[in-house]
């Protein structure tokens, strides 16, 4: 249990500036798809763990944000299996490694269907 706590926290500290920056989001998603790859293949069942549950909070506050505060619609998060979903991200890191893992989660998101408000 140790190990883990520690893995994650160096990994959440490896994902932070080392200087003060304006950021629009932060954590394990904010990282390039290349970083990302690269640290999934030395651990995957922690990163993958990690970076998804980054990635249903950072849709979940992006329906929030819609429903609440623009009043539009939402995308129905479990429109496909979460393996599906885990799937479309790597997929996504690996065509398109200068991006960020969080361009990815806004792709997947496209992908899901949509619900009026």
């Amino acid at each position: 249990m140790k190990r883990l706590v520690l893995a994650l926290l160096t990994s959440a500290a490896l994902a932070l500036p080392a200087h003060a920056e304006p950021y629009i989001s932060m954590g394990p998603g904010t990282v390039s798809c290349a970083k990302f790859l690269q640290d999934y293949k030395q651990n995957p069942e922690l990163l993958g763990n990690m970076a998804f549950s980054w990635a249903q909070g950072y849709m979940s506050g992006a329906n929030a944000l819609m429903v609440g505060a623009l009043h539009t619609g939402w995308y129905e998060l479990n429109g496909r299996p979460d393996k599906d979903q885990e799937a479309f991200l790597l997929n996504y890191c690996d065509q398109h490694p200068l991006e960020h893992y969080q361009d990815g989660v806004h792709a997947l998101m496209l992908t899901l269907p949509p619900h009026a408000n």
